[in-house]
């Protein structure tokens, strides 16, 4: 039975570690390549996803890191996709960035 109980374990803390699957990629908008991740945990279909925009500063750096530890230790992630979407320092005018988010929003592959 303790046997049972440790491999149980072993089984639930590893499937958690690997459920956080994370992509990097690259757009093109107004002329200036745009990097974003996705960290997906919808193996089984999209339910929710967020969106989380951050300038490219020496403060802002750790967003995505910080937000991704945090996302492992926090149960029950399933059908959610999260993309953190890095703004690069040329682009400083606020109606350029909303216009880069709505159309990542409304279809970030075809930017």
């Amino acid at each position: 039975m303790k046997n049972n109980c440790i491999l149980f374990f072993i089984c639930f803390f590893v499937s958690g570690i690997f459920a956080q699957k994370r992509t990097a990629e690259n757009l093109i908008f107004a002329d200036q390549t745009v990097t974003y991740s996705r960290v997906d945990y919808s193996k089984y279909g999209t339910l929710h996803f967020f969106v989380a925009m951050y300038d490219d500063t020496e403060e802002l750096k750790r967003v995505e890191k910080e937000a991704r530890k945090c996302l492992r230790r926090t149960p029950r992630l399933y059908h959610t996709l999260y993309f953190f979407l890095k703004v690069p320092k040329g682009i400083k005018d606020q109606e350029k960035k909303e216009r880069l988010f709505i159309n990542f929003h409304c279809c970030p592959t075809k930017i």
